[in-house]
């Protein structure tokens, strides 16, 4: 048990962690509550609660006899309404737009760049401090494989007798890592030292430093950190507060399809390492000191990856037309079978809109959804082969 003494709050704010994007990151890390409250402007379309057999329950914008969907709404063992609160319940990400829906809500007052703080003892009194993250959507892989609505991520630090922190675990898919606090890369910040999370674009592992990494599932992780870094406000969670961290439903509508897929996820208390996070940390993998510095070159050294595209950007009313030319690959390179185009505005608060887009030849133009304002903006592809593996990136501008 924690002492009465001890004020968790303040350990957990004073070690909140900086997290570090991706320069093509489309989903941050938000409030839990952008999944509950989306609503498309000029249109009908919101965000469900649902059932299993897809009954709605509560409707961000409820008809006649449909509960209101917000945030509180979410609780357990019973909703507001009286209906039990099931396992198998879900929030239902409706239009399936999600790089535009994410974008919307992040922008709006109040959502952007939260964690969400947790402290539990272990079995021999230490405090461990987690850190969960949610993202509306998991958007990694590029072939429809591993995609799924909502993304629950999470780090921990335990501390010593001193309230020092002396080890981490950062939770990387269904896998961990883990290294001693002195491996840890620390960012200056009002509070001191804070450590760094390199979030890996799309998926959202937890990475200690930035890098390709090949022995992710499915397609390789990036992090290129040439994105933002920021450090999110802390919310504190418990067992019982706030009142949605006791609902026992998933986080989106997404199912399992094969091994290498999942559901969309349930809540950090359903997850083992919130009640057990020494045993989380055991089973994770060492990463010990003195391995972090050959690890950033190796995990670079990507071969075979395909050619870099060269690109073209133009405006046709409200959308960017990126033509591209991809040279012939050489016997060491890889055939393209896609691009992933990001379109962003430097210095505004939205996050780039990153899609991907299938091509069958080496030359030709692809429409960016992304409805553009009167405004420059900065246009990045890279061409990417049947097993993930991406070319450089190339950037070029997109006037007023």
């Amino acid at each position: 048990m924690i002492s009465p003494d001890t004020d968790t709050a303040a350990l957990l704010h004073r070690y909140r962690p900086v997290l570090q994007y991706d320069s093509q990151e489309s989903f941050y890390a938000d409030s839990v509550a952008i999944i509950t409250d989306l609503t498309v402007p000029g249109s009908t379309r919101c965000n469900y609660l649902k059932s299993a057999a897809g009954k709605v329950i509560a409707a961000r914008k409820p008809k006649a006899g449909q509960a209101l969907l917000k945030i509180e709404f979410l609780t357990a063992p019973k909703y507001a309404t009286g209906v039990v609160a099931k396992r198998d319940d879900y929030l239902d990400e409706t239009g399936r737009d999600y790089v535009a829906d994410a974008a919307q809500m992040h922008v709006q007052p109040g959502y952007a760049d939260q964690t969400y703080g947790h402290a539990v003892t272990d079995d021999h009194g230490r405090i461990w401090l987690q850190y969960w993250f949610f993202h509306y959507y998991n958007n990694k892989a590029f072939f429809g494989i591993g995609l799924h609505e909502g993304d629950w991520e999470m780090i921990q630090i335990r501390l010593d007798p001193q309230h020092k922190p002396n080890v981490v675990t950062y939770a990387q898919h269904r896998d961990a890592v883990r290294c001693a606090w002195a491996d840890v890369e620390r960012e200056a910040t009002p509070d001191g030292p804070a450590s760094v999370v390199y979030s890996a674009r799309g998926s959202h592992a937890s990475y200690l430093r930035p890098g390709i990494y090949r022995d992710a599932p499915v397609v390789p992780d990036y992090n290129d950190a040439k994105g933002p870094r920021v450090r999110p406000d802390l919310v504190v969670i418990t067992d019982r507060s706030p009142s949605w961290a006791r609902w026992p439903g998933r986080w989106g509508s997404t199912p399992k399809r094969n091994f290498f897929e999942s559901d969309s996820p349930r809540g950090p208390r359903e997850h083992d390492q919130w009640k057990d996070p020494a045993g989380f940390h055991a089973s994770a993998r060492p990463f010990p000191r003195g391995v972090l510095a050959q690890a950033d070159a190796a995990l670079r050294a990507t071969p075979l990856v395909p050619p870099t595209p060269r690109i073209v950007a133009r405006r046709e009313g409200a959308r960017a037309v990126i033509a591209y030319r991809i040279p012939k690959p050489t016997g060491s390179e890889q055939e393209p079978v896609g691009l992933l185009v990001s379109v962003d505005a430097p210095g505004d608060i939205h996050p780039p809109a990153t899609y991907s887009f299938q091509i069958s030849a080496l030359t030709g133009e692809i429409e960016h959804p992304l409805e553009l304002e009167a405004r420059p903006y900065e246009v990045r592809a890279s061409a990417f082969s049947q097993n993930g593996l991406e070319s450089a990136i190339v950037t070029t501008r997109l006037a007023a």
